[in-house]
């Protein structure tokens, strides 16, 4: 099962990309506002998983346009 979490500052667009990212991958999206308990017992970081820092818009899109079409 793929898993992707998508954080940032409020306003950044997490839910845009992350909505775009699901679509694009056909993976469920699930806003975890909505879910917290699902954050239970999850640690904030696992240095073993993979992490991708997105840090501008050029990123965000050039991070997009790799992805397979949606």
């Amino acid at each position: 099962m793929h898993r992707i979490l998508v954080a940032g500052s409020p306003g950044a667009g997490k839910s845009t990309l992350a909505r775009e990212v699901a679509r694009r991958l056909d993976l469920p999206l699930i806003h975890l506002d909505s879910r917290p308990r699902l954050l239970r017992g999850v640690r904030a970081w696992a240095p073993e998983l993979p992490v991708v820092r997105l840090r501008s818009r050029a990123e965000v899109r050039g991070w997009l346009a790799a992805l397979p079409p949606g």
